[in-house]
Parts: structure tokens; C-alpha cells; sequence
């Protein structure tokens, strides 16, 4: 070799090692910066939520600001974890922050300067929205308020709940749907309120016997002001009974006349209502069936001229999750999830059967439209979400997909350290149908990246809840791919029966069939592990959460081919769960009726009538507030494990719900489900 090559060579090597040397941690990924949510001004500046772990104890969220490509911290000190918006022109942002059980309304000028506190509320508000109304600026906001508060309703509802809780820590109830998800209900309801800026006045605008937006999960996109101001969509379920209806509606109210009108028309639930930008439209999403929260979600559209509602979506055969309208209101970018991707399409109003897609094979999570330029966020199972735009035109004349410039790369410094394992996405033969025919279940595998010639890698197969749910190419927040596989496993994550994005026939089949074609749809994979060459299909666990780790719990009492099992929030008897859940609506439809109308259903597809089957070494995780899957589940399936002398553990988190979300748990979970798996698969 020649001398200066031989030099060269040398220091390259000695100075310049491969960058890609370990494998993602725990550490990485509490670590990452993560976005929660992003704005556009009309002039262009992007505002960022985003999540970080600087001090080690709790994730915090603060806002940045995107201008020119240059990204600069607004705040500190976990400021940007509640709702914000940005004034109309762009020159403030508005934000609730609070602090010492206080709630305050901040701005900040973007101009630059300090935030400052524009009111302080006596209870917390929350979904706030700018808008003009005659010039006025306005925001629009939620609060919880009691029904018997007339005047000053924020301040009457704090001072009549501390006055009660002198008396009592009692609950109180007469009606079902009384501790939806994790909280206990109390007897306000959520109200929305228009607050003066100038004035620093708010008045009540919207409320009644229901709560806007809706319980648990409604948001600021639950509802909508026009562009004049005089007019304001929003989404309630008014109906009898909460916890056996999914029959959600979308109302447009007139702040001139203060007359209502009901928009949607469906059985089902309606949500996510929208104006066009010339006034005409309602563009919504809206289901039909009431009590089947998995219907088919269509895109729907209400023209305010004729009354009339057009389904704009019933030749795509896949669920709608999200939308935003063109700035020209002719057409609607939809995201639509399908085959384990969020794929956006236009929708053109003349002709939507003409529709087609913007984007292949990618995630899309949200998306903006700022005239000819469309802002989005996307991730992958390998990567956190970063924003990209694009233009439109060209891609809308065309047909064609998005030419995405990246706007960030928030996470480069942990990047450029960490040799990722390959990502697969294969279609294996599952359960065997009436025609004779198999199931054709595609699945997400992570692999090492190097495997050694002959060597067979640990297999972690992880399930998906739901059942309507489904595993996508994300980066998912608590159940994260990257980090079980960096840990030395191949990571399998199968769409089985049930799940969303393969058509509304496949997400129909799980109904009434909890461990059927599912359970049948997960062994189904041996098959290709024992063929694959670098899985050992003999050291395999299961892990999952909800259905998820309701379907470990099924496998407990069905085979012994798994090594391990880790079931967390864990339907165990089907019964019980009815009687302790907060949605009833769920397993009537899921299991054909209530338990005295249907109880063969409920015992034949219940885990814990298959104890006597118990062999597998299974670890048990759930949280105490956890009110879909209440917590007795957990203990149940510990009680009976260890009746039958397998090998259990069981952990309680007494200060989180269904999710593990804070960062010490988080940590805690993870190091516990990894340390079980490995112990099971030496």
C-alpha cells in the first residue's frame, strides 16, 4: 500500500472511528426531545411543545420558536405542558401555565421580551383558541364548572367546592359514567367561555347538563370558531346515558342570536368539526353506529347552504384520523391510517372519489396548511418525530407525492452515537378462515443489525390493545419498539385480527371472537420465526397491554410455547371488568350484550376460566387509577397464578392510570419488563 494511503488510513481510523457504537438505551430514550404538539403564525414562525429531561427527575415541556431555520427556546422550566395558541397577526403567543395548584394565562411576544401573566383563574382552563371578533381579541377556553354558578362561575365553583369538601371527601352519584378513565367525577361539567383580552373579562357561551368537549379525551379540536367570530361548532354527547352511548354531536351556535342548530345527523359519534375558509362548509368525522366506538370513522361534510351532509370517504375502506381543508376550501388533506402507516390524501369536494395520496409508507401525525405550503410532523419505530414542508401545488397538479424539505433534527446528538436494528415489514399466513383460507397478517420486525453466522436471536412478541388498534412504523411513546430491540431481541409487533388500517371487515372480526382468529393470528408467526434464520422461535415471550395484555393472559391458559409472559392493565375476568369499567357501551358490543344476556360469551372468552392451564412465569404491571381496566384485574390474575404455583410477579403503581407516563415509573417498568425477559429467555 502506498505510504500516504497507509497515513491516511491510520488516521482516519485512530481520529475518526465509526460514530454508529452502541446500542439505544433506557437513558436515550428519556432523553429524547420529543414534540407534543406545533403552531404556525400567519407569519411563518413555528411554535414548538416539546418535551424534554433535562433535570433527571420529571419530563418537562417547554415552547421553541422555528424562524428562518434557526430553532430558539421560548421557555424554561416545563412552561409549554398546557394549552397555547398564537394571536391572529402572529405577534403573541398565549399560553396556561400553572404553578402552586394556580392556573394563569400568559403571553409572550415573539417580538421578544419576557411572557407575562394576562389573568390568573381561580380553577383551571384549559383548550384555549384566539380568534377576532369587530376587532376584538378573543380567546376561547374550557373550564369545569358547577351548573348552579350563574355569574362569576370559575370563582362560585371554587368556593362552593372548597365549602363542600369541609364537609365531606364524599362522592356522590346517581347515574353511571362516574370515574371516567382515571378521575372521579364531581358535579361540575366542562362549559366553554369567551374571554375579553382587553377587557380581562370571560362569559359563559356554551353549557348545560353535558360537558364540552367531551369526557375523557375531547380537546380544543372538538370545537371551532368561524372566521367572522359569530359562529362556534362544538362537540357533546347529549344523551341519557353516558356510559352506554357513543353517540357523540356536533351543534353550530349563533353568538348574535344565541339560537343552536344541530349539524350531525348520525347514530354514532361526531366529532372534530371544522369550518372551510369561505364560510360554506363543515367538514367533520363522523361514525354510525352508536355504541361501537370502532365503527368505520368517515370524513363528512355539511353544507351550510343546503343542509345537506356528503360522505366524502366511503370509497376508502380505512378510518379517517385527522383533517385539514385547503386554503382555497376546494379540497381536504385527510390522514387516513392504512397497513401500519398514517398516509395523507387530498380529498377534491367536485369529485372525492378522485382522491389519492401524498405520501407512501410514511407516518404522518399532524399536519398544517399555509396556503401553497403544507408543515407536518412524521416519525418511524426507529425514529422520534421531526418536522418537514412541503409545496403542494406542483404535488396536487401532479398526483404526485410530497417533495418534504426536514425543518429539524431535534435528536442528532443521540443519533449520531447509536447503531439502529433493521426494520422489516413481512405478511406471514395467520388464522385459518371459513373459506380455507388464511389470514394474511403483515407484522413490524426489529432485527439486529449484525447477527453472528448461525446464531439465533430472542424473540419478544409484543401485542397491540385495542382490540381496534393496531402497531404503526411509530415511535411509540411508552410501548417503544427501539428500545426492547436494542436490548438484544428480535422485536415482533403483528396486526392481528381486530386491528385498524386493513380494511373495516378486519377490524369487525374481533367482536365476539376475543381469543379466536387473534390468539390464532400470533401463533401463526412460529412459523416464520423457525424459518427466519436469525429468530429462535424456541425463547420467545409475549408481552402487551389492555387487549394486548388481555391476549397474554389468554395465551397463559392456552399453550406453553412462550417462555415468559408480561400482561399489563389486563382484562382477567370478563365479568367483573364489566361491572367495574367506566364505558359499558365496549363490552356489550364486544361481547353481544350485558353478562346476564350473554354470559356464555363472557365465560368463554374469559382467562380466568383457563387457570387450571397456568404454567407460564408471567409478570403483571398496572396502574391504580387505572378505571377502564380497574385494578382488581391485576390482582385477580396474581391471586390465581399463585394459587397454581407459576412463577409471578406483580407490580402496582398507585399514581398512574392505564398508562406508565412518568418518568421514574417509566424507567421502573421498563428496567422490570427487560430484567424479566431476560431472565426467562437465557
Amino acid at each position: 500500500m502506498n505510504k500516504t494511503l497507509l497515513k491516511l488510513f491510520l488516521f482516519l481510523f485512530l481520529y475518526h472511528p465509526l460514530v454508529h457504537t452502541r446500542s439505544f438505551t433506557i437513558d436515550d430514550f428519556q432523553n429524547l426531545k420529543l414534540i407534543k404538539d406545533f403552531k404556525l403564525s400567519q407569519k411563518g414562525d413555528i411554535i414548538l411543545s416539546i418535551r424534554d429531561f433535562e433535570k433527571k427527575v420529571n419530563f418537562s415541556y417547554d415552547f421553541y420558536l422555528l424562524r428562518g431555520g434557526r430553532l430558539s427556546r421560548l421557555t424554561y422550566d416545563g412552561k409549554g405542558s398546557g394549552s397555547f395558541d398564537l394571536s391572529t397577526e402572529g405577534e403573541n403567543l398565549y399560553y396556561v401555565y400553572t404553578r402552586d395548584n394556580k392556573t394563569y394565562l400568559m403571553r409572550l411576544p415573539l417580538s421578544g421580551g419576557e411572557a407575562y401573566t394576562v389573568e390568573e383563574f381561580p380553577i383551571p382552563i384549559e383548550n384555549i383558541k384566539f380568534y377576532k371578533r369587530d376587532n376584538k381579541d378573543l380567546l376561547i377556553f374550557s373550564a369545569n364548572v358547577l351548573p348552579e354558578c350563574q355569574t362569576e362561575e370559575l370563582k362560585c365553583t371554587k368556593d362552593k367546592n372548597d365549602e363542600f369538601k369541609k364537609i365531606t371527601s364524599a362522592y356522590v352519584y346517581d347515574s353511571l359514567y362516574f370515574r371516567p378513565w382515571n378521575f372521579y367525577r364531581d358535579r361540575t361539567r366542562s362549559a366553554l367561555f369567551i374571554y375579553d383580552l382587553e377587557k380581562r373579562v370571560y362569559k359563559k357561551v356554551i353549557a348545560g347538563d353535558f360537558d364540552v368537549p367531551p369526557l375523557p379525551f375531547g380537546s380544543s379540536d372538538d370545537f371551532d370558531v368561524s372566521k367572522d367570530g359569530r359562529y362556534i361548532l362544538y362537540t357533546t354527547k347529549k344523551v341519557r346515558n353516558l356510559a352506554e352511548s357513543t353517540n357523540n354531536d356536533i351543534f353550530e351556535f349563533d353568538t348574535e342570536l344565541k339560537t343552536e342548530a344541530k349539524i350531525s345527523s348520525s347514530n354514532g359519534s361526531d366529532t372534530q368539526p371544522r369550518y372551510s375558509p369561505d364560510m360554506r362548509y363543515i367538514a367533520f368525522l363522523s361514525q354510525k353506529t352508536d355504541g361501537f366506538e370502532s365503527d368505520k370513522i368517515e370524513l363528512a361534510l355539511y353544507d351550510r347552504r343546503t343542509k345537506q351532509i356528503t360522505i366524502l370517504t366511503s370509497h376508502i375502506d380505512n378510518w379517517v384520523e385527522s383533517f385539514e381543508w385547503s386554503y382555497d376550501s376546494k379540497g381536504i388533506f385527510a390522514i387516513i391510517e392504512e397497513r401500519g402507516y398514517r398516509t395523507l390524501y387530498y380529498i377534491p369536494l367536485s369529485n372525492p372519489k378522485n382522491s389519492f395520496k401524498l405520501t407512501e409508507k410514511e407516518n404522518i401525525k399532524k399536519i398544517i396548511i399555509n396556503n401553497d405550503e403544507i408543515l407536518l410532523s412524521k416519525d418511524s419505530m426507529l425514529y422520534p418525530p421531526d418536522l418537514y414542508s412541503a409545496k403542494l401545488s406542483s404535488a396536487l397538479r401532479a398526483k404526485t407525492l410530497l417533495k418534504q424539505t426536514r425543518l429539524t433534527d431535534l435528536n442528532s446528538d443521540i443519533y449520531k452515537e447509536i447503531e439502529l436494528p433493521e426494520l422489516i415489514d413481512i405478511v406471514y399466513d395467520g388464522a385459518k378462515r371459513k373459506d380455507g383460507s388464511y389470514n394474511k397478517i403483515q407484522a413490524f420486525i426489529l432485527k439486529p443489525k449484525v447477527i453472528k453466522h448461525g446464531e439465533r436471536v430472542p424473540v419478544i412478541i409484543a401485542i397491540h390493545g385495542g382490540p381496534q388498534g393496531s402497531w404503526l412504523d411509530s415511535f411509540h411513546p411508552r410501548w417503544n419498539a427501539l428500545t426492547f430491540a436494542s436490548s438484544g431481541y428480535v422485536v415482533v409487533m403483528p396486526n392481528i385480527t381486530g386491528s385498524t388500517g386493513f380494511g373495516q371487515q378486519f377490524v369487525n372480526e374481533v367482536s365476539k371472537d376475543w381469543g379466536g382468529a387473534p390468539y390464532e393470528d400470533i401463533m401463526g408467526i412460529f412459523g416464520y420465526l423457525e424459518k427466519s434464520g436469525f429468530a429462535d422461535h424456541l425463547r420467545v415471550c409475549a408481552i402487551g397491554g389492555s387487549y394486548g395484555g388481555y391476549m397474554t393472559n389468554w395465551i397463559l391458559g392456552h399453550t406453553d410455547k412462550f417462555k415468559c409472559l408480561v400482561s399489563h392493565a389486563a382484562p382477567f375476568d370478563l365479568i367483573s371488568k364489566y361491572g367495574s369499567t367506566d364505558e359499558l357501551w365496549f363490552p356489550e358490543w364486544e361481547f353481544g350484550g350485558t353478562p346476564w344476556d350473554n354470559r356464555d360469551m363472557y365465560e368463554k372468552f374469559s382467562p380466568h376460566n383457563y387457570v387450571k392451564n397456568f404454567k407460564t412465569p408471567t409478570l403483571i404491571t398496572h396502574g391504580a387509577n387505572d378505571f377502564r381496566v380497574p385494578l382488581e384485574q391485576a390482582i385477580m390474575a396474581f391471586t390465581y397464578l399463585k394459587k397454581m404455583n407459576v412463577p409471578s410477579r406483580l407490580i402496582i403503581f398507585p399514581d398512574e392510570d392505564h398508562f406508565i407516563k412518568k418518568a421514574n415509573n417509566q424507567r421502573f417498568w421498563y428496567n422490570e419488563v427487560l430484567n424479566w425477559v431476560k431472565e426467562h429467555l437465557k
